[in-house]
């Protein structure tokens, strides 16, 4: 069993919404369903230039990838993720949206983090209940 998380490096180049009040709203789609039609391309800026540029950092957490970076890795996640456009004036980047969604952490053996209103906000042990991963794929 092979689970993965795609992380940018920390000397990525860094993008934020051009305008967060307009367009923050939109990544409350970008939860695992699929968006379709309904999606409206938001607009990126360079919030801190990076050594890395084919996978940026964004702000708010989600994954953007470029016409680079999806080429690359799109074989793999393709039949997991939603691609949705995204605008920037110097890079074309891509959003992802990961469709496929597993409620398959084993919380009697995982170790979670708190924020203060009592979200789970990360674990500090991950453990997963392998066969309802292997069962969905």
């Amino acid at each position: 069993m092979k689970i993965w998380e795609i992380q940018s490096s920390d000397e990525s180049m860094v993008v934020t919404l051009q305008d967060f009040q307009k367009d923050s709203d939109k990544f409350d789609l970008v939860q695992g369903d699929v968006i379709g039609s309904d999606w409206v391309p938001p607009v990126f800026e360079v919030y801190r230039k990076g050594k890395h540029r084919d996978f940026p950092h964004a702000l708010n957490g989600v994954l953007i990838l470029t016409e680079k970076s999806l080429r690359v890795i799109n074989v793999l996640i393709e039949k997991n993720v939603e691609y949705l456009p995204a605008i920037h004036d110097e890079i074309k980047m891509t959003l992802v949206n990961v469709t496929t969604v597993i409620d398959c952490v084993d919380n009697s053996r995982a170790v979670p983090q708190y924020v203060s209103d009592g979200i789970v906000n990360g674990f500090d042990k991950l453990a997963f209940m392998e066969e309802k991963i292997l069962t969905h794929f």
